[in-house]
């Protein structure tokens, strides 16, 4: 699915009832798609206010109908450019990014991040991106991929996330331009790969809990499969190599973006007769609701329980607190699918191409060592214990 736009009609159709803001989209798109700006930005608000003699307002309300519908995009600091098919004709590079129904669900707001980061360092100029979503339904997502591999409008695919609805195609060689999937990598081995190194993050996130004196570590998931599953490898072999235990008690799966199910998990955590004084969350996101869980269950972070996320999202960031977190790459990752689209015909092989970038920790104030508990005596007196 993609988003494409052509207008037959020209403003001198519109009848004399027609409001401005309507006038001012019409002759916006028509030129849009008769290809009258060539270097594929929009002028700016400004001299569209003077041109079609009206206030800002009107000017806003248009190019937000327009990016709605995926005809123009708006770059921060660099202004309102073309996207989508009706630039192909003015370009040199053609990227269609290939995504799941679910980027359009907030599940993983990582995703969101990688793609901004590419349109935010796109030369629009040069280079077309286009969001392609396939459709839930097995059959009709084979007849999309069917149909749009057969296209000679893409010079780059990128895969965010798995690619097993498209191994067929690689395999069969139905595929004649570079393709890169984004993220843990498959077993497919028919595209290229850019990804994080997921052990090593997994690592850094258990060795700064445990390096704090944590030794009752949770991790709570969105599903049991991809960087999720080699996280908890990873947190299992540490334990075992630092003599401390990971009971399967201690790994919950609640979705992405589903509240009430990180209360539920939280809460059962928090029930066991040794509860976690960490939680590893499988991204940031997740982090964030679990930042709502203890607060729900009147625990503190860090004082009662540490948080830890991946991603480095802006949104945890600025929370309270700060989120300690593993940053992913995931802004970088984004300028550099740019990068590797524009030198891919020269890479021989480009099938096999493989880099992976080393994550890093971001300690900020989600995380403190474990509280010791104190006890009453008969006394009635304070103790300290363990």
């Amino acid at each position: 699915m993609y988003y494409n736009y052509r207008m037959n009609g020209t403003t001198s159709d519109l009848s004399q009832n027609t409001s401005l803001l309507e006038i001012v989209y019409a002759h916006l798109a028509k030129k849009i798609s008769d290809g009258f700006f060539a270097d594929g930005k929009i002028p700016s608000e400004e001299r569209l206010m003077r041109q079609f003699d009206v206030g800002r307002n009107t000017i806003r309300r248009a190019e937000k109908r327009l990016i709605r519908e995926k005809i123009i995009v708006k770059i921060r600091g660099k202004g309102t450019f073309i996207t989508g098919r009706i630039s192909l004709n003015r370009v040199k590079t053609n990227i269609s990014v290939f995504v799941k129904s679910s980027f359009f669900s907030g599940i993983s707001s990582a995703w969101y991040t990688i793609y901004n980061a590419m349109l935010a360092a796109c030369d629009f100029t040069r280079t077309s991106i286009r969001l392609m979503v396939l459709p839930e339904d097995a059959r009709k997502r084979l007849e999309f991929i069917t149909q749009e591999f057969a296209s000679p409008d893409h010079h780059f695919i990128v895969i965010f996330g798995n690619a097993a609805d498209m191994h067929t195609f690689f395999i069969e060689g139905r595929v004649s331009v570079p393709v890169l999937q984004v993220g843990a990598p498959s077993p497919c081995g028919f595209a290229g790969n850019l990804s994080v190194y997921y052990e090593a993050a997994g690592f850094i996130a258990v060795k700064y809990l445990h390096s704090l004196g944590h030794t009752r570590i949770a991790f709570v998931g969105g599903h049991r499969f991809g960087g999720a599953a080699l996280k908890v490898q990873i947190i299992c072999s540490y334990a075992r190599t630092n003599n401390f235990s990971f009971p399967p008690e201690y790994i919950v799966y609640a979705g992405f973006n589903d509240q009430d199910k990180i209360n539920q998990a939280t809460a059962k955590l928090f029930q066991l007769p040794s509860p976690p004084t960490a939680i590893i969350a499988v991204n940031d996101q997740v982090a964030g609701m679990i930042y709502r869980a203890l607060k729900y269950q009147n625990l503190r972070v860090p004082c009662d329980c540490s948080v830890i996320g991946f991603d480095n999202i802006i949104g945890m960031r600025k929370a309270n607190p700060s989120l300690t977190t593993v940053d992913m790459k995931l802004e970088y990752i984004g300028a550099r699918i740019l990068k590797i689209a524009e030198s891919a015909a020269a890479i021989k092989d480009f099938h096999l191409f493989n880099e992976i970038e080393n994550p890093q920790l971001i300690i900020r104030n989600s995380c403190a060592a474990p509280q010791k508990k104190k006890t009453i005596s008969v006394s009635g007196k304070k103790n300290k214990g363990a």
